[in-house]
């Protein structure tokens, strides 16, 4: 068994899509697994058993720093004069 971290990408179809690992290698599975409260960008440590993921956790700490530095970032871009975010 393997614990690696990931990231929710997107939900289609009952699937969601999960980026796992540093070279953000995809896994699919269905969307009713995810723990609750996970959405678009939550990052989750998962377990991994012979290539499928078999236990999916949130991990709230680095949800909140990822979502706090895109949120800086778009400040940012507010920020600039003439930017397309203003």
């Amino acid at each position: 068994m393997t614990e690696k971290r990931a990231v929710l990408d997107r939900i289609e179809d009952g699937i969601a899509v999960l980026l796992v690992g540093k070279s953000e290698q995809e896994y699919h599975v269905k969307a009713n697994e995810l723990p609750e409260g996970a959405t678009d960008g939550t990052v989750l440590d998962v377990q991994i058993t012979n290539d499928q993921i078999v236990d999916i956790a949130i991990n709230q700490e680095e949800t909140a720093n990822q979502k706090a530095r895109i949120s800086a970032k778009m400040n940012q871009l507010k920020k600039k004069k003439g930017g397309r975010f203003s």
